[in-house]
């Protein structure tokens, strides 16, 4: 993973869309590892905007209890009009952000396809998913330029990238991220809106 991250995967309202997306009420069913630290660091660049809800006073503690946690998230994305999406519809809903992203320009698509990988993508690395994943979103193209073999570099393209502003990324043809975002933003234009975890408007009547 780059060490500089790009500004927008920092933003409060982006970070909570991703947990929202990732999260599930019950533990067995909370396959992405949420953890109190976590949601405390979520809820701390939240209140740094001056949004607080009630809950905020327990999930500000990166040390409060598992179960607890679970209980008091689930209360406030309650509030936001929160559901728990499934596997299809999170792979889905963050796919089509991080595309957005990624479709800007070229250094947005070498940021955008690191974390897509980190979040969609290793789902593919086991077998379980890798039918599921690839099919039902028509991710193959994300994951395969990823490593992707460029000419240029003499390896896997991301993994061999060390400067992604001095990249030629023109180079790399049909393997070039902002292409395949591009492409497939186009195929998907309502990914993001049909999958939103929770209603962003809501947030506004957080306002401390």
């Amino acid at each position: 993973m780059p060490a500089r991250e790009m500004k927008v995967f920092n933003e409060p309202n982006f970070r909570l869309l991703r947990l929202a997306a990732r999260f599930r009420p019950t533990p067995e069913a909370n396959l992405r590892k949420v953890n109190s630290a976590e949601v405390a660091s979520v809820i701390e660049s939240l209140m740094s905007i001056g949004l607080y809800a009630d809950e905020f006073a327990y999930l500000e503690s990166p040390e409060l209890n598992y179960f607890e946690m679970l209980s008091k998230l689930e209360d406030f994305l309650t509030s936001l009009g929160w559901k728990p999406l499934s596997e299809e519809q999170e792979f889905r809903f963050l796919t089509a952000v991080y595309a957005e992203v990624g479709a800007k320009d070229d250094h947005s698509a070498y940021h955008a396809i690191s974390r897509w990988m980190e979040d969609v993508g290793r789902e593919m690395d086991e077998s379980f998913h890798i039918q599921f994943v690839a099919d039902g979103i028509e991710a193959e193209r994300l994951y395969g330029c990823y490593y992707s073999h460029s000419p240029v570099l003499g390896g896997d393209l991301i993994p061999s990238v060390v400067d992604p502003n001095t990249h030629d990324w023109s180079m790399e043809g049909d393997a070039r991220p902002k292409k395949v975002f591009s492409e497939w933003l186009a195929a998907h234009p309502n990914d993001k809106s049909e999958n939103r975890p929770f209603d962003e408007d809501l947030l506004n009547d957080l306002s401390a």
